[in-house]
C-alpha cells in the first residue's frame, strides 16, 4: 500500500468499481433541452442530444485526440530552435497523452471539460440545430463528426460547427522535457511558492511531473476518489487538483504479448507509483474561471486562448493545512463560490473539513476529527437546506418514535 499500512476497508464489489472507459456514459439534464449524453471512447469524446427516436442528433464526435496531438507537434517544432535537448523517451505516460480523461459536462450542459496531456481543457458542446448544412461547403478545420453506433467507428459522416479546444491550465511537464512555453512557466504555481521550493523542484531525482485535474494513484486506489476537478454550480469555473509527482518514482507496466516492436508505446505504460515509506505526491487545489461568453460564442480559437491565459494568471490557489497536508480526500461544492474540502494526514488519524472561498481565496477550518487509530472515509457528506440545531434533531427523532407507537 502506497505511503501507509494495508487498507483496512474491504474491497468494493465489481458493481461499485469505476466503469471501464469503453462502457462509460455520462448523462446530464440540459436546461430546456432534455438529456445530453457524453461517451468517452479510446481517448475521444462523443456527444448526443436526446435518446432513441427523440434524439435531436446522432452520436457525434466532439473531441478527437488528434486535435491536441497536432497542436503539440506544431508547438514542439516551433521550440526546436530554442532548445537542443529533446525528449527521447518512448512509451506511454498514463494521463499525459492526448487522450481525453474524465470528461464532465458543465452543470448547464453547454460545455464539457476533460484532462488531456496532463492539463484541463474545455469545449463547447455546440448546438444540434446546426445540423442542416451543406457538407461540401465546410472547411477541414471547422468540421465536427457524427457516428452511427450500429456500424462502429468506421461509419462517419460530417456536420458543421467549429470545434474549439481551449486549454485552461498551464505548467504540467513530463520528466526530461524542457519545452514548456514561456507563459507556462510564468503562470505555473511555482511562481507563487518561495525560492526554496523552486530550488527543490530542480533537484528532484525522478524529473518534474505535474498534472492538473487528475486524481493521483493514492486517491483512486485508497480513498475512493476518482475525480480531479469539479465544476462550479453555475458553470463559471472549475476547482481542480494540482498533483506534483516529481518525488514519486515511475513504475513501468509491460503489456506481455502485445503487438508492436520493442519500446513501442503499445507495449508498456508508466505510472508514478508511491511505494510504502517513500514520498507521496504533493497535492493542492486551484480554481480557474471560465469565460462562458467567449467559449460558447463564435470567437476564434486564439481569442479563447487569450481569455483562458488571462484567467490562468488570476488562479486562486489553496494549500493544504499543515496538520493534514498529505491527502486530499474529498471535495464538495456547498454554494456558488464556496466548497468544503477534506484533508487527511499520512497516518490518517486527523481529518480536517475546510471551507474555501474561490472568489477571495480565503479558507477556514470548520471541523477537526482525530483518532488514536485511523479515520475511515465515506461519501455521506450532505448539505442541509438551512441550519439545524442539534436539539431539533432530537425533537424530530422523538416525533418519529412517537408516531410508531400503537394507538391506545
Amino acid at each position: 500500500l502506497p505511503g501507509r499500512q494495508k487498507a483496512r476497508s474491504p474491497r468494493k464489489s465489481p458493481m461499485k468499481r469505476p466503469i471501464p472507459e469503453r462502457s462509460q456514459i455520462t448523462m446530464d439534464l440540459e436546461r430546456n433541452k432534455g438529456i445530453r449524453i457524453i461517451v468517452p471512447l479510446r481517448g475521444n469524446i462523443y456527444i448526443q442530444d436526446g435518446l432513441g427516436a427523440e434524439a435531436d442528433s446522432p452520436l457525434r464526435l466532439l473531441y478527437d485526440k488528434s486535435m491536441l496531438e497536432t497542436k503539440e507537434e506544431e508547438r514542439k517544432r516551433s521550440k526546436r530552435g530554442k532548445s537542443q535537448k529533446r525528449r527521447s523517451k518512448s512509451g506511454s505516460d498514463v494521463g499525459r497523452d492526448a487522450g481525453a480523461i474524465d470528461p464532465q459536462l458543465s452543470p448547464d450542459g453547454s460545455m464539457v471539460a476533460f484532462v488531456a496531456g496532463g492539463e484541463l481543457h474545455v469545449m463547447s458542446c455546440g448546438n444540434s440545430s446546426s445540423l442542416d448544412i451543406d457538407v461540401s461547403q465546410t472547411s477541414n478545420d471547422s468540421i465536427a463528426m457524427e457516428i452511427d453506433c450500429s456500424k462502429g467507428e468506421s461509419s462517419i459522416s460530417s456536420w458543421s460547427g467549429t470545434r474549439k479546444l481551449t486549454r485552461l491550465t498551464y505548467g504540467a511537464m513530463l520528466e526530461n522535457e524542457d519545452e514548456c512555453e514561456d507563459e507556462d512557466s510564468d503562470n505555473d504555481m511555482t511562481t507563487n511558492l518561495d525560492d526554496s521550493k523552486a530550488d527543490e523542484q530542480q533537484k528532484r531525482k525522478y524529473g518534474r511531473s505535474v498534472t492538473h485535474g487528475l486524481a493521483d494513484f493514492v486517491a483512486q486506489e485508497e480513498m475512493d476518489r476518482y475525480q480531479g476537478f469539479w465544476w462550479d454550480e453555475d458553470s463559471s469555473g472549475i476547482l481542480f487538483a494540482r498533483v506534483d509527482e516529481s518525488k514519486v518514482p515511475p513504475y513501468r507496466i509491460t503489456h506481455q504479448g502485445s503487438d508492436g516492436i520493442a519500446g513501442d508505446e503499445t507495449n508498456y505504460e508508466e505510472h508514478r507509483y508511491p511505494f510504502a515509506g517513500e514520498s507521496n505526491p504533493e497535492v493542492s487545489l486551484g480554481y480557474v474561471n471560465i469565460d462562458r461568453d467567449i467559449i460558447l460564442s463564435s470567437a476564434s480559437e486564439n481569442a479563447c486562448e487569450v481569455a483562458a491565459k488571462r484567467a490562468w494568471s488570476a488562479v486562486k490557489w489553496f494549500e493544504p493545512p499543515e496538520e493534514a497536508s498529505e491527502y486530499l480526500a474529498r471535495v464538495n461544492w456547498i454554494s456558488s463560490g464556496s466548497a468544503c474540502v477534506q484533508w487527511q494526514d499520512r497516518r490518517q488519524s486527523t481529518l480536517l473539513l475546510v471551507k474555501i472561498d474561490v472568489n477571495s481565496g480565503d479558507s477556514i477550518i470548520l471541523h477537526r476529527e482525530q483518532s488514536d487509530e485511523w479515520i475511515n472515509l465515506h461519501h455521506m457528506f450532505k448539505l442541509l437546506p438551512k441550519p439545524i440545531h442539534p436539539n431539533q434533531c432530537l425533537e424530530l427523532e422523538n416525533e418519529e418514535e412517537t408516531a410508531d407507537l400503537p394507538e391506545g
